[in-house]
């Protein structure tokens, strides 16, 4: 039997619709015929990239048609079975599209005789009952010769009822009826139509506007936040129960696995109707696997920022595994004149490529298996944990020379700029010699006056780049340029170690003394609260996800330390003491309590509404100068120093208790631990190694 598929593919600035046409082709073995809209192939042919043009080239398209009579008579001579799909080929000359095909159409069967059927087609967004009764009659009359209609959506199932013909059922887009080929490269990139659909898998996550860049995230497990308000898009979401809200609300609860279900279910579908027309018609054609194969790594990374999200919470993506001790997978020395500590926590790629920064001032980049892929050099330390920037595929840093870097995943510099500097500017040395005068027996600016920038960039839902840095405070960029949006100066002494935090695209900044700030995303402060004078942020605010609480920590040397928390509206809730310095983030569990790692040694449990102590773990004589991380299952991981001199230390694992499960000898540690997938544990040891564990 001789079979053509009727689409449209003369645009060819739309790779989803090549997808389709493409789709539709190698499921029926079939030849395509092309209904050409002049003006749209004069539009989009002749800018079009070369690869999507020689794609265009190289499918089975027979005759190309903008008459429906010549089309039919040529459909009606040379096949046997016309199958109608995908898309919106019912549009029937929508005024609002300037590009749909008036009716009567082949796509509505106009004049065909042969045996046809319809599949995933659209109505798109006409009215159809505002057509003339004549019109109405005679797409029932068309329609009504089909032997089989499904449609892609429930607004063209009541579209075809409104004129009397019921439709079979609903199938999904043909995207899922095929596989894509793997791909390293980008959306952005040079690519083929199926090369674009499968290239999705390479971001973390992206905004977008239309229904097929929904279908490629969904198919790649790409969380993405549509800007499409269309109904066909809503009701994929719907289907797919894909959440709302801003970028970093969707990231965090993108439903991963029930998406995997779906797409399952919806190769199904086609797997169904395979079956189906081959029973009718006798059809020659394969099979469709009920296998359907998704891109490599299309999970949720291990990381993307620092603790795991804007929030900076600590709760890792993924949990730890039931091995009763960890067992070493690779161990790589970086290769620097002596030992330096990669303290950066480390952030993936979907390819599961890791990127982190060390103390020789070199950003690397390895692979899964832990060889190194590239180094970039600056000029000071870096303490900075780096930042995967949405849709772009590549990452940001700031390191003690001052700089915010962004690379690509290559490690090429995109751009750099200026977001700390030292304090020893005649503005800072009056600034410091003034507060030094009042001050002085409370001032550690010794210990830290060798980095210009201390923190970890954050970003708001739009991508933009949130840091702080010595003297310039909170700066604010743009992720494509790095051109800076604005500065907010937050005060003196200037040696502003913490990042921030986000929530809902406000930021939560503190100075290196004396206040926390709330700043709109357009730089006016919301509320500012005073802090305990004398007292030093290191560590970063963080926000817990179920009550918007702020967690504030400063130390005084290493001798004490306040933790704050505030509300969302600025209120103090309640203010905590501990006998020793803090350097790390308060971590926020998925029970009742915060941890905080205490510089001498101890991690103590804080009731999260009250603030009070619960429990004190005595983890080592030596030193903390780190943040926990926390798995879903509440099992607790935090690197010890346990002797500077001998630069011995471990990673420890409690469970929700604070009970000790597992203890692992790595030297000095400082980076947090990060968990993927496989329930791989990475982290940077003061041996100058990075270290992959099985858990």
């Amino acid at each position: 039997m001789r079979i053509c598929v009727l689409t449209i593919v003369d645009n060819l600035g739309n790779r989803g619709s090549l997808v389709q046409a493409t789709a539709m082709l190698k499921v029926f073995n079939a030849e395509a015929v092309v209904w050409k809209r002049d003006e749209v192939w004069q539009k989009f042919s002749e800018n079009c990239d070369k690869e999507t043009k020689e794609y265009y080239e190289s499918l089975n398209i027979g005759e190309s048609f903008n008459d429906y009579k010549l089309a039919a008579n040529y459909i009606n001579t040379n096949f046997d079975l016309m199958i109608v799909g995908s898309d919106e080929l019912w549009k029937a000359g929508d005024p609002e599209d300037s590009f749909s095909i008036p009716y009567p159409n082949p796509f509505w069967g106009s004049e065909i005789t042969i045996k046809k059927v319809a599949l995933a087609v659209s109505t798109g967004s006409i009215d159809i009952l505002s057509y003339p009764e004549s019109v109405r009659k005679g797409m029932h009359e068309d329609l009504s010769s089909f032997d089989l209609i499904y449609v892609r959506d429930r607004k063209s199932v009541d579209d075809l009822t409104k004129i009397g013909v019921e439709a079979d059922g609903i199938l999904p887009d043909p995207s899922f009826a095929i596989d894509y080929p793997i791909t390293d490269k980008l959306p952005t990139d040079n690519v083929t139509p199926l090369e674009w659909f499968s290239s999705f898998s390479n971001l973390l996550y992206i905004k977008h506007e239309r229904m097929h860049k929904l279908l490629a995230c969904i198919r790649s497990g790409t969380p993405c936040l549509s800007y499409d308000h269309r109904e066909k898009s809503k009701e994929i979401k719907r289907d797919f129960m894909l959440p709302e809200g801003d970028l970093i609300e969707i990231v965090d609860k993108w439903p991963y696995e029930s998406v995997v279900e779906k797409c399952k279910d919806n190769r199904q579908q086609w797997v169904n109707i395979v079956k189906r027309l081959k029973s009718m018609y006798g059809l020659e054609i394969d099979d469709l696997s009920n296998e359907i194969l998704f891109p490599p790594h299309g999970v949720k990374p291990a990381s993307s920022t620092y603790m795991f999200d804007s929030l900076r919470t600590g709760r890792t993506n993924y949990d730890k595994g039931l091995l009763e001790t960890p067992e070493v997978l690779w161990k790589r020395k970086l290769p620097n004149d002596k030992p330096y500590s990669p303290e950066s926590t480390a952030i993936f790629d979907r390819k599961g490529n890791i990127y982190f920064g060390c103390h020789d001032g070199l950003f690397y980049s390895l692979n899964g298996d832990g060889e190194i892929r590239w180094s970039f050099k600056t000029h000071g330390k870096i303490y900075s944990s780096p930042l995967m920037i949405p849709d772009k595929g590549y990452i940001c840093f700031a390191s003690g020379d001052g700089f915010l870097y962004s690379l690509n995943l290559e490690g090429k510099l995109l751009w750099k700029e200026q977001i700390g500097r030292p304090l020893s500017t005649e503005k800072a040395l009056k600034r410091q010699k003034r507060y030094r005068k009042k001050h002085h027996p409370l001032h550690e600016i010794n210990r830290i006056a060798s980095a210009n920038a201390w923190a970890s960039p954050n970003m708001l839902s739009d991508g933009t780049i949130c840091i702080c840095g010595y003297e310039f405070g909170l700066t604010v960029l743009n992720p494509d340029t790095g051109k800076i949006k604005w500065r907010f100066d937050l005060g003196e002494p200037a040696a502003h170690l913490a990042g921030v935090a986000i929530k809902e695209d406000n930021i939560i900044a503190v100075s290196q003394q004396r206040r926390v700030f709330k700043i709109s995303p357009e730089g006016q402060v919301i509320w500012s609260k005073k802090l305990r004078r004398g007292y030093n942020a290191w560590g970063n605010p963080s926000v817990n996800p179920e009550n918007g609480h702020i967690y504030v920590p400063v130390s005084k040397r290493e001798d004490s330390a306040l933790i704050y928390a505030f509300n969302q509206e600025g209120k103090r809730i309640w203010k905590t003491k501990i006998p020793e310095g803090t350097r790390g983030t308060i971590s926020i569990s998925r029970e009742n309590y915060l941890i905080c790692c205490g510089f001498k040694g101890n991690m103590y449990f804080i009731d999260k509404n009250s603030g009070k102590v619960i429990k004190v773990i005595e983890v080592t004589d030596g030193k903390m100068w780190t943040s926990a991380s926390i798995d879903s299952n509440g099992y607790i991981f935090v690197p010890v120093i346990d002797s500077s001199e001998k630069d011995t230390g471990r990673l420890c694992c409690f469970d929700k208790q604070g009970e000790l499960i597992w203890e692992f000898e790595m030297g000095k540690g400082h980076s947090v631990p990060v968990i993927d997938s496989l329930q791989r544990l990475y982290l940077g040891s003061w041996t100058g190694e990075y270290i992959c564990l099985q858990t």
